[in-house]
């Protein structure tokens, strides 16, 4: 089976970046290059606007908000998608994408909400619209390389069944003003997960793409590209003294289109530890120094700073989102992932028990990344 289909499960209804969002417009402006044009802010962040005809929504409306972040591709034959129809590939299908539209950077499109949809889930509103992921992200012209088999592992053990990270877009607001973060690089590749966890009486190393647990390669042949990184980086053999650790990271390099200067290689990069030990993830500051400790490659920290807003993503976070990769290349950065940890008592950065609930964790998507 071919990497691009191989994750099929990663593919479909995200609760965490769903394909169809219902949002409260939060701010209409008059476009500032076209007397016909709005431009809509859907949720105050300062980053994602879309760009509708004048007049069709204003503050405080109910509408449906299509991230193109999230690569959705949307049916020309919905009415609400009729303008991309000279878009649309031989399925009926086109991609959302962001696009810059008289100067004004769109990243993504915004319809309005019929009032009889008050009581419809995002993931509802998603089949009704047939909005589907687009898969070309995943295609041979990102990369190709082989995916290995599948097979069941103990997916119970887990932080979450399928590891994402939400937009900082819509969840600004939830970051307290004051707190600590740190500003890594997303990295574009794919995501793995590596670890040894018992399993019907047995404890061993378990490799992980996003949704699928993979089989130990035979000793002549690959695994796939997830055990080649667990073979490259001797992943099994560092976490081995530390049963119940599951580390999260990035394969990049010949996996996607951007390459980070080694087209033709891998490289990995750990960005969240889950302890199934104790049911927590560890601290920015804890992983850094398992990392170092095992020796295993660490997510480029871009800077560390202090979260302060009135209104929307402050912007001397959000312009660390573009320019060049921090790791080897020339290529742009995907993005950022904003992070700060806590503990019970408030605001925390030492090594003390650090909840689901208790730490901060959002992505931010560049603009050059989104409209290369």
């Amino acid at each position: 089976m071919s990497e691009h289909l191989e994750d099929i499960s990663s593919l479909e209804f995200s609760e965490a970046n769903p394909l169809a969002e219902i949002v409260t417009v939060e701010e209409v402006i008059k476009h500032p290059n076209a007397d016909l044009l709005d431009v809509v802010s859907p949720d105050g962040s300062n980053i994602n606007f879309a760009v509708v005809k004048k007049g069709q929504f204003k503050p405080g409306d109910k509408a449906i908000w299509i991230d193109s972040v999230n690569d959705p591709k949307v049916p020309v034959s919905n009415s609400n998608f009729a303008h991309m129809q000279k878009l649309a590939k031989s399925d009926g299908y086109a991609r959302v994408k962001t696009v810059r539209l008289r100067g004004i950077v769109s990243r993504g499109i915004l319809i309005p909400m019929p009032p009889e949809w008050s009581d419809k889930t995002n993931k509802e509103i998603t089949e009704i619209l047939e909005i589907k992921k687009c898969l070309s992200n995943f295609g041979p012209a990102g990369g190709s390389y082989s995916s290995g088999l599948a097979t069941k592992g103990p997916t119970v053990l887990l932080g979450t069944a399928k590891y994402d990270i939400e937009s900082v877009n819509k969840n600004w607001r939830s970051i307290p003003n004051g707190i600590k973060v740190y500003i890594t690089e997303k990295i574009h590749g794919t995501n793995a997960s590596y670890g040894w966890l018992p399993y019907e009486g047995e404890r061993k190393f378990w490799v992980r793409s996003r949704t699928l647990f993979k089989k130990e390669p035979q000793e002549e042949g690959s695994g796939g590209l997830w055990w080649d990184a667990a073979i490259k980086f001797s992943l099994k053999e560092k976490l081995q003294p530390y049963p119940g650790y599951v580390i999260y990271g990035e394969i990049y390099g010949k996996v996607q289109d951007l390459k980070y200067g080694i087209p033709n290689d891998i490289g990995f990069a750990a960005f969240d530890c889950w302890d199934s030990n104790n049911q927590r993830y560890l601290t920015w500051l804890e992983l850094t120094d398992f990392c170092n400790k095992v020796n295993i490659p660490l997510v480029p920290v871009i800077q560390t700073t202090f979260w302060n807003t009135e209104s929307g993503i402050p912007a001397e976070i959000a312009e660390l989102a573009e320019g060049k990769t921090m790791l080897n290349g020339e290529n742009i950065r995907e993005g950022i992932v904003i992070r700060a940890d806590l503990s019970p008592f408030g605001i925390e950065q030492s090594s003390r028990f650090i909840s689901l609930e208790q730490r901060y964790i959002y992505k931010l998507v560049g603009n050059a990344y989104l409209t290369r």
